[in-house]
C-alpha cells in the first residue's frame, strides 16, 4: 500500500470526490457525491488499508489516525402517516395500473410491521404464529442481523393482505418496488411538496419535491416505527426489539418526529399525569 496515502493525500482525495467528479466515462457524476457517498469510499479505503496491513503487504497505518474520518450527513427521509397509508391501501389499481397491486401490498406489509424490505420480500406462511396469550405475530430471523424478531399483527389492513394471498406472497425486486411505490403514492394523491436540505457536489442546497418522489421501499419500515412511537406511544425500547436498533440515539435519529409533534407529545403526557391517568 503506497506510503503516499497520508494526511495531505486524504485532503486531496476528499476534494476530488467533492468537487472534481464529473468524469462520465468512469460513471462519476458530481451530484452523486454527498457526504454519505464519500464516507462509503473512505470506509472501503480504510478496510483495504487495514487488510493490507494485516497481511503484511503494507506498513502504512495512516488510516488508523484521527484525521482519517468518514464524512457523514443525516440523510433526509420521509415517513407516511396512517392517513396516507390508508390512501395507498384504498387507491384503485385497475386496468394499466393492475400490475402495481402486488407492489402496494408488499410495501404495506413493511409499513405495518417495521420489517426491512429484505425481510418482507422473503416472508411466507412459516413466519406466522400465535403467542401463548393468543397474539398473532410474525416471527422470523432478520436477513441483515440474523436476530429473531416477533412482531404483533395489529392492523386490520395487514390481516386483509395476509388473507388475500393466503400466506403465499408474490416475489418482487427492490428496484421495481421502489419505482412502483412512487407511482402508487402519486395515484393515491400523496403529492404535497416537501422542502429539505441536502449536500450534493460539496454544496448544501434546498430542494423541493412532491412527497411521492421521496418514497422508497425503506419508507415502509420508517413509517411503521414512527407511527408506533408517535401515535401509540410505544416506548422506544419495545420498538427497538423489532427494528433491531442497538442504541436509543440511533433509534431516535431513525424515526421522524417533528419539534411540534414532540412538544405535543410531552404536553399530553404531562396533562395525563396531572389528571391521574
Amino acid at each position: 500500500m503506497n506510503s503516499a496515502i497520508n494526511n495531505d493525500w486524504y485532503d486531496d482525495f476528499i476534494h476530488f470526490l467533492t468537487f472534481e467528479t464529473e468524469y462520465v466515462e468512469y460513471g462519476f457524476y458530481k451530484d452523486d457525491f454527498g457526504p454519505n457517498t464519500i464516507g462509503k469510499h473512505i470506509k472501503n479505503l480504510k478496510m483495504l488499508m487495514g487488510l493490507a496491513l494485516s497481511r503484511e503487504i503494507s506498513t502504512n497505518i495512516e488510516h488508523t489516525k484521527k484525521y482519517f474520518i468518514k464524512p457523514k450527513e443525516d440523510a433526509f427521509a420521509v415517513y407516511l402517516t396512517e392517513e396516507e397509508l390508508r390512501k395507498i391501501y384504498d387507491v384503485e389499481l385497475t386496468g394499466e395500473n393492475a400490475t402495481l397491486d402486488k407492489y402496494r401490498d408488499m410495501f404495506l406489509i413493511g409499513c405495518y410491521t417495521a420489517l426491512r424490505v429484505s425481510d418482507y420480500k422473503k416472508i411466507d406462511s412459516s413466519c406466522f404464529t400465535t403467542t401463548a396469550e393468543g397474539t398473532r405475530v410474525i416471527d422470523m430471523p432478520t436477513t441483515k442481523t440474523k436476530n429473531r424478531v416477533t412482531i404483533p399483527i395489529v392492523y386490520d389492513e395487514l390481516i386483509a393482505i395476509i388473507e388475500k394471498y393466503d400466506y403465499d406472497f408474490p416475489r418482487i425486486t427492490s428496484q421495481k418496488l421502489n419505482d412502483g411505490i412512487k407511482e402508487i403514492a402519486r395515484l393515491a394523491g400523496i403529492t404535497n411538496t416537501v422542502t429539505y436540505f441536502a449536500t450534493k457536489g460539496g454544496e448544501t442546497r434546498q430542494f423541493t419535491e412532491p412527497k411521492y418522489k421521496l418514497i422508497s421501499s425503506h419508507t415502509g419500515r420508517r413509517s411503521a416505527a414512527t407511527n408506533f412511537y408517535n401515535i401509540y406511544d410505544i416506548p422506544a425500547y419495545n420498538l427497538m426489539l423489532i427494528t433491531g436498533h442497538k442504541s436509543i440515539d440511533n433509534f431516535m435519529k431513525y424515526i421522524k418526529i417533528a419539534r411540534e409533534e414532540n412538544a405535543d407529545k410531552i404536553s399530553k403526557r404531562v396533562k395525563e399525569k396531572k389528571d391521574g391517568k
